[in-house]
């Protein structure tokens, strides 16, 4: 069990330094990096007290300079004192102290190894030069827990799409973690922000599994084991492996059809493994020919890892038509096939034509299907009238119209038949 000791023993010396200062103490720095939670200390104070860890950017050029990697302020202490505390700590670090107001610690001036010291307060001290004073020990130490151990088996059941990742936490850090699991990725050196299979609890030491879903075929993984505590997380050494090569899964979802339009529908499929390419091929029904694939089909090609469903819509479809449809996946091992599922697509949508009352302008409603193109043609009624020009339009987005009719002189008077023709150009 690995526990992190740093400081001095905490007994009676004899002698108290006075409040004020800053010190550090040079005795027994940190024997590893974790978490100090606990801060042992004899002093006789009134005022606040704030514990810190402290550090040396520089041992060698600058050795009494220090900057505090963490501090936190634990209150009066009068006596001898044991304080709970969430500090972090590297290995070499030294602890010290900050009395605010008024007080006096426990420390011998002869036979210890040495003493830092500087006025004011330990919160703002970033690569300060302290005064070292030789022979001087105080009585403060701590402890606390590192981060957990762990290795990382060979992953085991490696299939298509699955695998078994495999474990062992051989030294909780001093306190028992809280989390445990297998991280991956395709890259290497995976930690937690990559994939990662994970179980929250009360785990020991001792060996675990994890099952791996969702992978890619034919696809080389890189993992780790991990656990974590209140120090931190802990990997294991790195492992790889690469899952076999196969066809992918994939299934047409029967009645698939979503969002049917007059010229558009969405088809659906589900993806049971992992892809490179994916998509939908369809024709139309009692068209009197076989199937074959120089008819129509939709594609995306992509690296597809997540299972489950996906939809891709089909344009230049007919109105009132019958289609078969089927789902494709493939990778480099092969393509597969869905079973054939029949959609139909709807009627076209209805439209309004409408006049406003002694005005020569006409309104027409547009319906909400992207597949339509909307077009005025030229009136009149009838032929013994004279001839009255709309301009052609081209519409997608639903809505009112104006269609604007030019008359060919402007003091024109009397009654007007028009006539309008609504043309639907199906996207090819």
């Amino acid at each position: 069990m690995a526990v992190i000791d740093i400081g001095s023993p905490v007994i009676d010396r004899g002698s108290w330094y006075t409040y004020g200062l800053s010190c550090i103490c040079k005795e027994n720095p940190a024997n590893a990096s974790g978490k100090i939670t606990s801060v042992d200390i004899l002093m006789k104070t009134l005022g606040n007290v704030k514990v810190g860890i402290f550090y040396r950017e520089d041992p060698t050029g600058y050795p009494n300079r220090f900057t505090a990697r963490d501090t936190q302020n634990i209150g009066s202490i009068d006596g001898h004192q044991i304080v709970d505390v969430d500090l972090d700590v590297e290995e070499g670090d030294f602890i010290g102290f900050w009395i605010w107001a008024s007080g006096l610690i426990e420390a011998d001036g002869s036979g210890g190894e040495g003493v830092w010291t500087r006025v004011g307060d330990i919160y703002t001290w970033e690569n300060e030069e302290f005064f070292f004073q030789s022979g001087w020990t105080i009585s403060i130490g701590a402890a606390g827990h590192t981060i957990p151990t762990v290795t990382t088996q060979e992953v085991s059941d490696i299939l298509s799409i699955t695998a078994t990742g495999n474990g062992n936490i051989t030294d909780t850090g001093g306190v028992n973690c809280t989390k445990r699991g297998i991280c991956y990725n395709l890259t290497g050196n995976p930690t937690v922000a990559d994939s990662k299979i994970e179980e929250t609890g009360d785990f020991g030491i001792g060996s675990f599994t994890e099952n791996l879903t969702e992978l890619s075929s034919g696809t080389k993984y890189y993992v780790k084991a991990y656990a974590y505590n209140t120090a931190g997380y802990g990997y294991g050494n790195e492992e790889n492996f690469t899952t076999d090569e196969a066809f992918p899964i994939v299934t047409t979802v029967n009645a698939s059809c979503e969002d049917r339009q007059s010229t558009t529908l969405t088809a659906v499929g589900i993806l049971g493994s992992g892809c490179t390419y994916r998509g939908f091929e369809y024709y139309q029904k009692n068209t009197g020919v076989a199937y074959d694939s120089s008819m129509y089909a939709v594609r995306e090609i992509g690296t597809f890892v997540t299972t489950g469903e996906y939809r891709m819509t089909l344009y230049g479809l007919k109105p009132l038509t019958c289609y078969w449809i089927r789902a494709y996946a493939g990778n480099v091992f092969g393509i597969v096939y869905g079973d054939w599922v029949l959609c139909c697509t709807t009627e076209v949508p209805s439209y309004d034509i409408y006049t406003e009352e002694n005005t020569a302008r006409y309104r027409l409603y547009v319906s909400d299907d992207e597949a339509i193109a909307w077009r005025g043609y030229k009136g009149p009624y009838s032929g013994k009238q004279t001839l009255i020009n709309i301009s052609d339009i081209t519409n997608k987005t639903k809505g009112v119209k104006v269609l604007k009719i030019d008359l060919p002189d402007a003091n024109t008077k009397g009654n007007f038949h028009v006539c309008i023709t609504v043309k639907q150009e199906l996207k090819s």
